[in-house]
């Protein structure tokens, strides 16, 4: 009887102490996924302002290079002109 009785107060004992342990646990794994989706709310933002500024040095660079290529031809056509005048 003495034993079943103890084996009944440490099981009791441990059994508290174990669910005190999964509420801790679970305090933390709430808070862990909370600063997760704060982080990934960030990251998205984040993601959004890079793309708008690539999608404005693209449009720059791509009106650069067509100002290049039209400056390249109109070289080139001066070169062939000043060539044929030569001869």
């Amino acid at each position: 009887m003495i034993a079943e009785d103890i084996f009944y107060i440490i099981a009791s004992v441990f059994f508290g102490i174990s669910i005190v342990l999964f509420c801790w646990l679970g305090f933390y794994w709430i808070r862990i996924l909370r600063n997760f989706s704060k982080i990934t709310s960030d990251l998205q933002r984040m993601n959004s302002m890079i793309k708008e500024k690539i999608e404005g040095l693209d449009a720059l660079l791509s009106g650069l290079l067509t100002v290049i290529e039209k400056l390249a031809k109109i070289f080139s056509q001066k070169k062939k002109g000043q060539k044929s005048k030569s001869t």
